[in-house]
C-alpha cells in the first residue's frame, strides 16, 4: 500500500476561520532516489532537494502545505492523469515521450547520465560485461542504446538495489544520474564507488502537471523564477549538490 505522507503539519490542521481544511498541494514522488527524495534512516524525516524545492514553491504558490504520495517511479506520471495528485516531481527528466503524458514546468536543474563501477575493481570486458541500471529511467535508455552489444542489462528498481548488485559482482557497472551518484559517492559509500564516464548531453528536470493544467502550470512557473531571483535556490542547490551547477 502507497504511504500518503504530510510534509508540512500545517497541511493538516482548519482554518480558523469557517473549519474548511487548509489547501495542500498534493504532490507524487519516488521517495527513494537521493539526494532528490529519501527518507533519512537517522530519524525518519522525508527529505531531499525536490522535497525542500517543492515545499518552498507551495509557499510562494499560497498553498498552506505539500501532501507527498509516494509512487513508484515508472507509475509517477499515470497517477498524475488519474487525478491521484496535482503535480509529479522526482528527478524528472523531460522527453517528447514524457511530453505526451504530462506537461511540464520550466527546468528547475539539469543532470547527465554516467556510468560507475566499483573503486579498485578491474571490471570484466567485451560480452561478459553486465550492466544495472534503474527501472522506467532515461539512464535505463541509454544503457540498453550503448550497453547492450556488451552483456546484459539488469534492471533494478532502485539506485540501492543497483550499487548493491555492484557490490555483490553481479554486475560490472551501473547507469544513472551524474548528481545522484556524486552525493552517493561523497556522502554514503565513502569513495567505494568512481564515475568512469559520463554522457555529454545535460537533460533538464522539470515538474509534471495533468495535461491541460496551465493554471496549475503557470503558477509553478512564477514562484520558480521568484525563488530563483531571491537566491534561495541557489543556497538549496549547493547543500545537496556542491556550488557548482
Amino acid at each position: 500500500m502507497k504511504r500518503f505522507f504530510a510534509a508540512i503539519a500545517a497541511a493538516l490542521t482548519l482554518f480558523a476561520a469557517g473549519g474548511a481544511e487548509a489547501a495542500a498541494l498534493r504532490v507524487g514522488t519516488d521517495a527513494d532516489f537521493q539526494p532528490y527524495e529519501y527518507y533519512r534512516e537517522n530519524d525518519g524525516a522525508f527529505t531531499g532537494f525536490d522535497v525542500e524545492l517543492m515545499e518552498e514553491l507551495a509557499k510562494l504558490m499560497g498553498y498552506d502545505g505539500v501532501e507527498f504520495v509516494e509512487v513508484s517511479f515508472h507509475d509517477l506520471l499515470g497517477g498524475l492523469n488519474e487525478d491521484k495528485y496535482d503535480a509529479a516531481i522526482a528527478a524528472l527528466i523531460v522527453t517528447a515521450e514524457r511530453r505526451h503524458e504530462a506537461d511540464f514546468s520550466v527546468p528547475y536543474a539539469e543532470d547527465r547520465t554516467v556510468t560507475v563501477t566499483v573503486t579498485g575493481r578491474a571490471a570484466p570486458v567485451g560480452k561478459n560485461m553486465k550492466t544495472v541500471t534503474e527501472k522506467g529511467t532515461t539512464h535505463m535508455v541509454f544503457a540498453q542504446q550503448n550497453y547492450a552489444q556488451q552483456g546484459e542489462i539488469i534492471v533494478a528498481d532502485n539506485i540501492k538495489q543497483a550499487v548493491d548488485l555492484l557490490f555483490a559482482g553481479k554486475a560490472g557497472r551501473a547507469v544513472t544520474s551524474k548528481l545522484s551518484a556524486r552525493y552517493l559517492i561523497e556522502n554514503v559509500y565513502d569513495g567505494r564507488l568512481v564515475i568512469t564516464s559520463e554522457d555529454g548531453v545535460a537533460q533538464p528536470l522539470a515538474i509534471a502537471v495533468r495535461k491541460g493544467n496551465a493554471e496549475l502550470l503557470d503558477k509553478i512557473n512564477d514562484a520558480l523564477a521568484r525563488y530563483k531571483e531571491s537566491g534561495a535556490y541557489g543556497k538549496l542547490y549547493a547543500k545537496y549538490f556542491g556550488a557548482d551547477k
